[in-house]
């Protein structure tokens, strides 16, 4: 076991669940860090999977002051120098004004002792600081300059109550990769309300069961533009969607095509050897389950016309676009329908309602309320009738004036309970800054 630090996201209380739900530990959060005890091979294996995770590392030492962490970091890159290679080296200050005060220093003594100015000829070896304009690195720097290989290092460094934590990097979030399934997939449209990828991701992992595994299978039932099931797909994962609008369901299935072709000829570029081997494998696994899927040889057309033989055309599309169909959240399951998400876990997000640019009022809240909740509640009265395992969903909430907020969500978690769909954790919220419509993750089990 190790001692473990996890760099928390901007909402630091989504990113600790889906540390907790990955793997089932609990942390002790300080300076905007989880710190937990874990086997380090789990957490390296695991930490492309998070999507609320800045960087994970080995805690090294802790320091009462600065002076330490710098003579700690100094002897780490001495004994773990290659010789005859320049070691390259990233810093990372855990706080606000850090590089200011204390990684400008810190990057001196590191040149310094490398000389062996201060220290005797032993100590000597080859570096080069890559952080540039005194700040922290961003994690395409990190993955670019490749600090997380052998020879090379990022130093993170925490401020604590009592003084400082210092460690080494051993994952850091390919935000890049989020990045390129949100803006490179083909369809896109900011009128209509998109999940985050990365919020996406989270609950995603929010569906873990106990052990830490993931389910099989995710289905949204309001798939719109297909992130939850590109991140799914992503993750490797079986994946099913489904909308009432035939323009959503045509761009679920073009961005998931695209998708499955970008990883197959883009991303692939930049992985190492080993990486590509274990997103082929993967990949090979999903395509292999799907398309032995015994529920694939039915085919849902436009108008829920079930257990038809697909047609020419519809054989012709590719083995995991035929999970994809044409459904309104608040009717009842076709049989071919109801196999297609048999023993799913269901992740999304509906309508969010209105678009507001500034606190609403009780009154506008109440429309609100009046359009959205009976959707929401027979949405959930249709989904209780289903074999499926966890239910995380995106439900909308509002800021008022003076901070008050308004939700239907404990309303919500009231009916369902009456259906036997019982709440498993505290809802969580999610808001981004300045905007006044925010989410409410709640997390359900079928009992």
């Amino acid at each position: 076991m190790a001692h473990i630090f996890f760099q928390l996201g901007s909402q630091a209380d989504i990113s600790e669940e889906e540390l907790y739900s990955t793997f089932n530990v609990e942390t002790e959060i300080l300076s905007g860090f989880a710190f937990g005890e874990l086997p380090k091979q789990k957490v390296k294996k695991k930490f492309d999977e998070l999507g609320g995770i800045m960087r994970a590392g080995v805690v090294l030492g802790e320091e009462k002051n600065f002076e330490g962490v710098q003579q700690g970091i100094i002897e780490h890159a001495t004994r773990n120098a290659t010789e005859g290679k320049k070691m390259k080296i990233g810093i990372f200050i855990g706080s606000n004004q850090g590089w200011k005060k204390f990684g400008i220093g810190l990057q001196k003594a590191i040149k310094l002792a490398s000389k062996g100015d201060e220290y005797s000829d032993e100590s000597k070896f080859s570096v080069r600081i890559v952080n540039r304009d005194a700040k922290n690195l961003d994690s395409y720097a990190v993955h670019k300059e490749k600090l997380l290989e052998k020879g090379n290092a990022e130093y993170v460094c925490i401020p604590l109550p009592t003084g400082w934590a210092w460690g080494i990097s051993i994952g850091v979030q390919k935000a890049f990769d989020f990045a390129a399934r949100d803006m490179k997939k083909p369809i896109r449209d900011m009128k209509v309300g998109m999940i985050p990828p990365k919020l996406a991701r989270i609950m995603i992992n929010m569906t873990r069961d106990e052990s830490g595994n993931l389910p099989a299978k995710i289905y949204d039932p309001f798939c719109g533009m297909g992130t939850v099931l590109l991140e799914g797909m992503s993750l490797g994962l079986k994946v099913a969607g489904s909308d009432i609008a035939k323009r959503m369901v045509e761009a679920t299935k073009k961005n998931t095509k695209w998708y499955f072709d970008y990883e197959e000829r883009t991303s692939r570029l930049a992985m190492s050897s080993e990486e590509k081997a274990e997103r082929d494998t993967r990949f090979k696994q999903l395509g292999k389950e799907q398309r032995d899927d015994k529920f694939n040889e039915f085919s849902v057309d436009e108008d829920y016309v079930s257990n038809k033989k697909p047609s020419a055309d519809n054989k012709k599309e590719p083995f995991f676009l035929r999970d994809i169909f044409m459904k309104d959240a608040t009717k009842s399951f076709y049989p071919d329908q109801k196999k297609k998400i048999n023993k799913s876990a269901v992740v999304g997000e509906g309508f969010l309602g209105k678009i507001f640019h500034k606190p609403v009022n009780q009154e506008q809240y109440k429309i609100q309320k009046e359009e959205l909740f009976p959707m929401y509640r027979q949405f959930l009265f249709q989904i209780s009738k289903e074999n499926i395992s966890k239910i995380v969903f995106a439900f909308p909430f509002w800021i008022g004036e003076n901070n008050q907020t308004y939700s239907f969500v404990s309303d919500l978690i009231s009916f369902a309970d009456k259906l036997g769909v019982k709440l498993v954790k505290s809802p969580i919220r999610y808001i981004r800054e300045g905007q006044v419509v925010g989410r409410e993750i709640v997390t359900f089990e079928k009992k």
